[in-house]
């Protein structure tokens, strides 16, 4: 699905389509997990699926200090283990959980805002 925006800036990273090509960002086509904030996406974030996803994985995610992270499970929404929410959680950090897609339009939008939102997107292929 293409992402069209109002007023797109030009020095933040926007989601402009993705699909199970993968997600495109600022004119870059992303095939695998990736993390994004408004000033770097993080290529091959380890995990390509909810079962491969660990507590140690969002360490990389705790060094850009966001105040919301996004978290995209795929193709559809799932839940990760508790144990990970926890530990986002204990460093007051809110998490939104939901699908890759849902969680790619709710970062431009949250990022148009100029929040400090990071969103963690597995893989839209199928799993």
């Amino acid at each position: 699905m293409k992402i069209e925006l109002d007023t797109p800036a030009s020095n933040r990273n926007v989601i402009e389509s993705y699909s199970h090509a993968g997600i495109i960002i600022n004119k870059v086509l992303y095939q695998n997990s990736i993390i994004v904030c408004p000033e770097q996406a993080i290529e091959d974030w380890p995990p390509r699926n909810l079962g491969g996803l660990n507590a140690g994985h969002f360490l990389r995610i705790f060094e850009l200090a966001p105040e919301l992270v996004l978290l995209g499970t795929g193709s559809r929404l799932r839940f990760p283990d508790q144990q990970i929410l926890a530990s986002i959680m204990s460093r007051n950090i809110g998490i939104e959980i939901m699908d890759t897609a849902a969680a790619c339009r709710a970062y431009n939008f949250i990022a148009s805002e100029g929040r400090k939102v990071v969103a963690a997107l597995l893989s839209l292929n199928p799993e």
